[in-house]
């Protein structure tokens, strides 16, 4: 059978920080026949494992001379204190062989890569030395008797990705593990197999040997390869392409910096969820196209690195379309030329990189050699190698090798704002207005082209016709706060009037007290009185 698989450019592997706990050392035991065991350190969850050549002294995973790679024993595999990551005694196969035992088939520009499930065919009998890959046909006896465990065309223990065999064959080898290729026009069609043996030792030896199963696959490449005499594929190379890192580049790295000396730096600058960093990359993306648009350099591709105080100075990566060994002092002087020009009035407004460019003010620009992280996110940006996930409608915008963020454009609803930008459906045209109720956005299905709703989050149904069960409550509960408020600030209100009527009281009372004829005696009526008491008592006496 063959499989016909798609061309994915590169995979990347996340680093893992090593553990801390309690680890477990597995010696060889020779499973996997000889020359293909390996000894063992696991932490103890099973989450990390540091293999190494048997009889060598025990390795610890924090002195690990080979890397220390992440692991997975999660499933029907069980992780043992004794023995690492182990497998189930028993598997169940529910599908075809093919498909029990093929976890994946990758096909890359100058190499390809499967990974086999280790529990099912060891289950069958299967070890790491009776895997190699070879020709798309039966084997020979003699085939079969001769074959050794060459680096090439063998496997390796992994377990990122749980228990597993895989087998990594790079093109540019000194051997093409007896496959077929096939040249045409347009495409050259790499067609090669898997081989389980049984029998032997795994090593090549003369006893005789017999076939379990072949898994044939082919790659297809539509670019120009070609297959060269020892029977490897290697890219041919334009005139003005430079043959590099497996692959033919016709084009060069350079990192700028341009200031904009009119804007002043915000610290939400800094921080790449910020509405206004997403809002200056759009900006600055646009910007560094129309200039290299403008000196006749078209950009393969623009990364924004992030800005810089000082004004706002624009740090981006850029892939020109020019000579590999173009140096960056040429396309800094093209570049400050185009600008001194623009700013001195010297372009015609009509060309539209022109119009867009004169509404900035420039300071003086930077362009450097790209460090080797940031040439890394060129070269595998998700974006630009197509492995991102966005819609076909939405525009994907790199954030690192890893990471992207999709946004659904020319005019597409993102019905999965959970995942933006990965589900984009067409708006409603005029024959459905009003189809949706209570504010729902009306979309058009692709497969049935029938209007669907999305509601807001209050309103369930077809068409969004329908109050949810529990909204009354939640309105209820939204509201409350609003209404304790109101009663306070009445209470409030009816305190400060009632406090200033009583003092509007207190003051009038007080006023009209002031006002009043005093009829009490005086302390000097009291002394007369007091003296005429005195002199009627002297007449008396």
């Amino acid at each position: 059978m063959y499989l016909s698989i798609p061309i994915i450019i590169c995979v990347l592997f996340a680093g893992v920080q090593q553990s801390r706990g309690t680890e477990i050392s597995v010696p060889c035991s020779g499973a996997e026949k000889s020359g293909f065991e390996k000894q063992s350190t696991w932490d103890a969850s099973c989450s990390q494992v540091c293999q190494y050549a048997c009889g060598s002294t025990k390795e610890t995973l924090s002195n690990c001379t080979t890397p220390v790679t992440p692991a997975t024993c999660t499933g029907t595999n069980t992780c043992s204190n004794t023995t690492g990551c182990t497998c189930p005694a028993q598997i169940t196969v529910t599908t075809t062989f093919e498909q029990a035992v093929v976890k994946t088939l990758d096909c890359f520009n100058t190499s390809i890569k499967i990974i086999l499930d280790k529990c099912v065919l060891n289950y069958f009998g299967i070890k790491l030395g009776d895997l190699f890959l070879g020709t798309p046909s039966d084997l020979t006896k003699v085939q079969l008797a001769a074959a050794t465990p060459n680096a090439t065309c063998r496997g390796i223990t992994s377990y990122e990705n749980g228990p597993s065999y895989v087998l990594d064959y790079t093109f540019a080898e000194k051997d093409s593990c007896n496959a077929i290729i096939e040249q045409t026009t347009t495409e050259l069609i790499f067609k090669t197999a898997i081989h389980g043996l049984s029998g032997g030792s795994g090593s090549g030896s003369a006893v005789d040997r017999t076939s379990v199963f072949r898994l044939n696959f082919q790659c297809t490449y539509q670019r120009n390869y070609t297959k060269t005499p020892r029977g490897f594929l290697t890219p041919t190379c334009a005139a003005n392409e430079t043959f590099a890192n497996g692959t033919c580049i016709s084009s060069a790295y350079f990192q700028i910096q341009l200031p904009l000396v009119t804007r002043v730096f915000d610290p939400q600058l800094n921080d790449r969820t910020s509405a206004l960093y997403a809002a200056y990359t759009t900006e600055a993306e646009k910007i560094a196209r129309a200039l290299f648009m403008g000196i006749n350099m078209p950009p393969l591709q623009i990364v924004i690195l992030g800005f810089k105080n000082g004004s706002v100075i624009i740090d981006f990566a850029v892939e020109l379309k020019v000579n590999p060994l173009t140096p960056p002092m040429d396309v800094q002087m093209s570049l400050s030329r185009y600008i001194v020009a623009i700013m001195n009035n010297q372009m015609s407004s009509s060309d539209p990189n022109v119009a867009l460019l004169m509404q900035y003010s420039f300071g003086p620009v930077s362009v450097g050699k790209i460090t080797a992280g940031q040439t890394e996110i060129l070269s595998k940006n998700p974006c630009y190698t197509k492995l991102d996930t966005c819609h076909t409608k939405a525009i994907c915008k790199a954030i690192s090798v890893t990471e992207y963020v999709c946004t659904c454009t020319g005019g597409y609803v993102d019905v999965l704002p959970s995942n933006p930008g990965h589900v984009c459906h067409s708006p409603c045209d005029a024959t459905n207005k009003g189809y949706c109720l209570n504010n729902g956005i009306c979309v058009i299905e692709p497969i049935s082209g029938s209007p669907r709703c999305l509601c807001q989050a209050e309103y369930m149904g077809v068409t969004c016709q329908n109050l949810k069960a529990n909204e009354p409550i939640r309105r209820l509960l939204e509201i409350l706060p609003w209404v304790a408020a109101a009663i306070l600030l009445i209470f409030f209100g009816l305190a400060i009037v009632l406090y200033c009527r009583r003092r509007a009281y207190m003051k009038k009372t007080f006023a009209k007290t002031a006002f009043m004829p005093d009829t009490r005696p005086s302390n000097s009526d009291a002394v007369v009185g007091l003296m005429r008491h005195s002199e009627q008592r002297t007449v008396l006496e």
